[in-house]
């Protein structure tokens, strides 16, 4: 097993090779990739990878062949964006079910955010299908006994990523901090000690709650302890997005106080949540954040991308191909040239 999954990785690694390439090339031209930042993007990719890696090892121990186990492992990946897909479903259950797919914990990684529950849930995801793996290619082993086994594995599996779930530690690695607040608001946001109810009046494929998620939910999803938000879909309308008008709106109660906004900017949420909660906040703008702006001339990499590295797979396919073909030769009822 531990040899196969080696394997597995390996060819995943050599699938970086025209990625690390340019990142190489970007920094040879003169350009800037933030340390931090490229480190946790490659830790979510080698997670996800191991991830479907052990899928892939736990569909060929269980299926008949690997045509069969190649569809099992496409119809998991197909499934993970199936769920990402579902958030914008009516229910409340299926809003809910995209916290659960790897494609979720990889984009926090994307985009600059290392999370410790996505972290842990995929290596708990890869060892409980890892150990399924090994129960069911044990050749010696009643399927009673690989049922039993089996079973323990997914309940343990479930049990620690449950755990898991409530780490609770995310790094904002971005030079820019695109996904936190200003220091300042953080350190208030964290102060607000009483439940804070967020009502949201807005369909869930509305972009407006996309916006408001992406600047203002996601983070304080991380701040507030006590944070709680009800989607509240009106009724469709005929001449608007909805008949109601309160759609578009969202209510805000902290420690009995309430108060409404149709704003999804954090310019005036966040001094809407320290009205309500009484609290003084001093300078908290960010700093402006120049970026590392580039003119260059990248005609150089064209040579790389379509000479040099095809013919480099090209001789090492044709390498390996060789040396597998002189080891038939040496064994046992193997052929000659």
């Amino acid at each position: 097993m531990a040899a196969k999954f080696a394997a597995v990785l390996v060819g995943w690694l050599l699938a970086l090779l025209p990625a690390l390439s340019a990142m190489a090339l970007w920094t040879a031209f003169g350009g800037h990739a933030g340390g931090r930042e490229t480190v946790t993007l490659l830790i979510g990719h080698l997670l996800y990878g191991i991830l479907i890696a052990a899928v892939g090892l736990c569909a060929a121990a269980l299926t008949d062949g690997p045509a069969t186990a190649a569809i099992a492992a496409l119809a998991f990946t197909l499934g993970a964006w199936v769920l990402d897909f579902m958030a914008v479903g009516p229910g409340a259950w299926t809003r809910s079910l995209p916290d659960i797919s790897p494609t979720a914990g990889l984009r926090s990684f994307e985009r600059g955010l290392f999370s410790l529950p996505a972290l842990l849930g995929m290596l708990i995801g890869a060892t409980t299908l890892l150990a399924l793996t090994t129960v069911w290619l044990s050749p010696g082993r009643s399927a009673k006994l690989g049922a039993v086994l089996s079973v323990g594995a997914v309940v343990g599996g479930i049990v620690l990523a449950l755990v898991a779930s409530h780490a609770g530690i995310y790094v904002d690695v971005t030079e820019d901090r695109r996904n936190s607040f200003a220091p300042a608001d953080e350190a208030a946001l964290r102060k607000l000690m009483a439940p804070l109810t967020l009502t949201v009046y807005l369909a869930p494929d509305d972009p407006r709650l996309a916006d408001f998620n992406r600047q203002v939910l996601s983070k304080l999803r991380r701040l507030v302890p006590k944070l709680s938000v009800v989607l509240a879909e009106p009724p469709r309308g005929p001449f608007s997005p909805t008949g109601d008008d309160r759609y578009g709106l969202v209510v805000y109660d902290y420690g009995g106080k309430r108060e409404e906004s149709r704003s999804t900017s954090p310019r005036e949420v966040l001094p809407l949540l320290y009205g309500l909660a009484g609290v003084t906040v001093g300078n908290s703008e960010k700093p402006d954040y120049p970026g590392h702006p580039l003119v260059s001339n990248a005609r150089a990499a064209t040579g790389w991308f379509y000479v040099a590295l095809p013919v480099l797979v090209g001789l090492g396919w044709w390498r390996l191909g060789r040396r597998s073909a002189s080891s038939n030769e040496l064994e046992p009822g193997g052929y000659a040239l």
